[in-house]
């Protein structure tokens, strides 16, 4: 007979996959006049210039802006339960760095990756280069599996 924690809260065997992608350079004009359906990067450019005006109470300078956004990765964690090696084309297609790991519970190490992330991140997704090492796990020798790309993007 199963236990209440092997039931309620079973450890689950998979992977987790650190994914990042850098915002693409959104020009002053698609500011101005920004298109009906717009992506994330126009997204995050429209609510940290947003939140910059607010700031700063006068004129802002939007080549200034667009320097401090570029510091910035759009940051996403994923869990599967399947293997990611024959994805390493396509993640790397979408990515510019994906970290995968194997823990011996995705559930609560996705659970700590989601709210770590929320913790330095702008609007839950958003982080600073420099942030990013500070996310990852630190035991990576013992549980990296795959690493496509570079923090360097």
């Amino acid at each position: 007979m199963e236990t209440t924690n092997e039931i309620m809260n079973p450890s689950i065997s998979g992977y987790i996959l650190y994914c990042f992608k850098k915002l693409r350079s959104v020009s002053v004009k698609e500011l101005i006049d920004p298109p009906k359906i717009y992506d994330s990067s126009l997204g995050f450019y429209l609510y940290y210039i947003h939140k910059a005006t607010l700031k700063s109470k006068s004129c802002i300078d939007l080549q200034e802006i667009s320097k401090q956004i570029q510091q910035y990765l759009e940051c996403f964690v994923y869990y599967s339960i399947h293997s990611v090696y024959e994805h390493e084309k396509e993640l790397s297609q979408i990515f510019d760095y994906v970290l995968v790991i194997k823990p011996d519970d995705i559930v609560s190490t996705y659970q700590i990756a989601l709210r770590d992330i929320a913790s330095v991140a702008l609007l839950n997704r958003y982080c600073i280069k420099q942030d990013i090492l500070s996310l990852l796990p630190t035991d990576l020798d013992e549980f990296q599996v795959l690493e496509i790309g570079g923090l360097s993007c």
